[in-house]
């Protein structure tokens, strides 16, 4: 099984609590949410989806040691109400290109990531499941961040799913190869459809600090 670091780039820190730029013993709190946006804007209608969290991580790229908590939380992306995933506690202080991250990972009945949905031209509509089972390390990065004591913060994961199918068009899924009228898709049945939804995630996925 192979691991893709999906990095976001562009990060937007928005702090609503006070800032110091000191260090302190009482820590900061950043509470990770991972949700999905634009369900139903893109090439595919997606109706249901859901991502296998196994751990969460914050760390900067100076220091050797970071912190991170292991959760193996299943969350549901298109629930109404945005669940946290859990937290973890980081000493306050003003950091220099920290990285914050969301491992996904596949067990043996729950893949990292999987979603369901249709594909329409005209009146012809084919259901598309997709199984991404590959573990995928989803990064967010900013150039400086401070974190003030005994404050809490969210990390807000958003996956854009209008951009997964990025290069692709209907006929990639009316030519695929097809289950009982569903195209799957997984790392062994329409895999240049797999791979392109995967190596889309890191353009599709944002993140925020609040």
């Amino acid at each position: 099984m192979k691991t893709s670091i999906l990095s976001v780039l562009a990060i937007s820190i928005v702090l609503l609590s006070s800032c110091k730029k000191e260090k302190s013993a009482s820590p900061s709190t950043l509470n990770y949410q991972f949700t999905a946006s634009n369900t139903n804007t893109g090439l595919v209608q997606w109706t249901a989806g859901s991502a296998n969290v196994s751990s969460l991580t914050f760390g900067t790229s100076q220091s050797t040691t970071n912190d991170s908590s292991t959760i193996n939380k299943t969350v549901d992306l298109f629930a109404s109400a945005t669940t946290a995933l859990g937290s973890l506690q980081v000493s306050a202080g003003t950091y220099s290109n920290p990285y914050l991250t969301l491992q996904l990972s596949s067990s043996s009945s729950v893949p990292s990531l999987h979603l369901t949905g249709t594909v329409t031209d005209g009146t012809t509509t084919l259901p598309v499941d997709v199984d991404l089972t590959d573990a995928l390390k989803l990064q967010g990065t900013t150039s400086s961040s401070t974190l003030s004591s005994n404050s809490s913060y969210t990390a807000q994961f958003t996956l854009d799913l209008s951009a997964l199918t990025q290069g692709l068009a209907f006929s990639d899924f009316s030519s695929a190869t097809q289950s009982d009228n569903e195209v799957l898709i997984s790392s062994s049945s329409n895999t240049a459809i797999y791979n392109t939804i995967e190596n889309n995630i890191a353009t599709a996925l944002t993140m925020t600090i609040q």
